[in-house]
């Protein structure tokens, strides 16, 4: 499903807006999140291997929380297109590990592997269990430029405030601040956003535009690198 050039800047918009809720309180004992990115040809053959998977993942402490197929996206933050993307929930870290590693070589012959992210939620870890069918999901992977930190947060904390007013806003599901990739240079943070429906992302956008444009001036002064993908759910 590819999306148009308005989807994709809005996408960008509300994921650099939910950084916001997620600045604050983070604990070094908060379980491990794991987003996967792969470039899959034959779903059935996919969806065969990934029961396998799983089975493995139980050993490591896992769970696929998320699945969904990309869509589309833009940006350039060093790897090729996913197709398919799994957001997996871990009691601690897997990727610093070769053992941990290895467990996603069972995915090997179905997909070929675009990228590994893993590291801490930032916030509290989402307990939404509701089916993720209906939904449109964002998933945004992002560098910061650092050059001012607390000139990054004030902008943040004013668009935050800005968007928990209004109709229509996005939900986080889970902010990863990363620590550990294989297959990419190491991106600061991972943000999984999602709409109730996309007409409700659809009214946020046109209901809008002003934000957006703050948005973007926030993105000029803070932003360095960013890949951003729309993703249809699966579960």
């Amino acid at each position: 499903m590819e999306l148009s050039y308005r989807h994709f800047v809005f996408a960008l918009s509300a994921l650099t807006l939910s950084f916001v809720a997620f600045t604050s309180s983070a604990f070094a004992s908060s379980p491990s999140g794991v987003i996967a990115l792969y470039d899959v040809a034959d779903d059935a053959v996919f969806d065969d291997a990934l029961k396998g998977f799983e089975r493995s993942l139980k050993e490591q402490g896992c769970v696929v929380a998320r699945e969904g197929r990309v869509g589309g996206g833009q940006g350039n933050i060093g790897i090729e297109m996913p197709n398919w993307m799994l957001h997996l929930t871990c009691e601690g870290p897997v990727l610093d590990t070769a053992e941990g590693r290895a467990v996603f070589n069972r995915l090997g012959g179905s997909g070929t592997m675009i990228a590994l992210l893993e590291g801490r939620y930032l916030g509290a870890v989402s307990q939404d269990q509701d089916p993720a069918a209906g939904r449109a999901y964002l998933l945004k992977l992002s560098r910061y430029s650092n050059s001012d930190p607390d000139a990054r947060d004030r902008d943040l904390a004013a668009l935050g405030a800005r968007v928990s007013t209004l109709a229509d806003a996005y939900r986080n599901e889970s902010v990863v601040e990363i620590h550990r990739a294989v297959g990419m240079p190491t991106p600061d943070e991972a943000v999984l956003l999602y709409y109730a429906t996309p007409e409700a992302g659809e009214r946020f956008r046109d209901n809008n535009q002003d934000l957006l444009e703050q948005v973007g001036q926030f993105n000029r002064a803070h932003l360095t690198e960013f890949a951003y993908y729309f993703i249809a759910p699966i579960r």
